[in-house]
């Protein structure tokens, strides 16, 4: 049954990214930045992150209704994904809060403008010094080495993308990442301008990061 060889498949990577998701977001290589399908990279993501799931009663909530092409690298765009989600079934091991409504975390996709944007979103507490969750070495884990973060935010930035920490309260966590369309990249490439500067929507992005 192809089914349940494609399940078996799924498993499998899910399996080896978890033992090597850091070496993964570590990757020196250069980003190779292609045209996908959001609604497909994200249900790749979902799939491959459902091994976190497993045993801890924590309901994947998926709003993956944005029908456009974006430029990214793949493997560099699932890993930083499948980090962030992980992060978050981890921060449930820790949480006190008295959650009334259960356990989610969730992904939601919409366009923004000339932008892509996946949310993810958790109800797992609140993250504790939020201003230093990007810092390399920083980390809200007993045994975390603070790499993860640091090392996703710089890899969506190779993709002309940006991660951000939107909100963190007592209520939800919310984590963005921001994606340049493939028609925008179209757009700017036929009108002539630099395509060295064709991602520069993001430029306000960089000049707010420290404020």
């Amino acid at each position: 049954d192809q089914n349940i060889v494609n399940a078996l498949k799924n498993v499998s990577k899910s399996v080896k990214l978890s033992g090597n998701l850091l070496v993964a977001l570590k990757s020196k290589e250069k980003p190779t930045i292609k045209a996908y399908k959001l609604k497909e990279l994200i249900s790749g993501a979902v799939d491959l992150t459902k091994v976190y799931f497993e045993g801890k009663d924590i309901e994947c909530i998926v709003e993956n209704n944005a029908d456009i092409k974006v430029s990214a690298d793949e493997n560099k765009l699932l890993t930083s994904i499948i980090n962030i989600i992980k992060n978050a079934t981890e921060a449930f091991d820790n949480t006190k809060n008295d959650l009334k409504k259960g356990k989610y975390i969730k992904i939601l996709t919409e366009i923004d403008g000339n932008s892509a944007v996946i949310r993810i979103s958790d109800n797992a507490g609140v993250i504790k010094e939020p201003s230093k969750i990007f810092k390399e070495g920083f980390t809200t884990k007993e045994k975390g080495s603070g790499l993860g973060l640091s090392i996703s935010k710089r890899n969506i930035e190779e993709m002309y993308g940006k991660l951000t920490l939107e909100y963190s309260g007592e209520d939800y966590t919310e984590f963005a990442i921001r994606l340049t369309t493939v028609w925008f990249t179209l757009c700017k490439e036929q009108s002539g301008e630099d395509k060295n500067d064709r991602f520069n929507i993001l430029d306000g992005f960089k000049d707010n990061e420290e404020k």
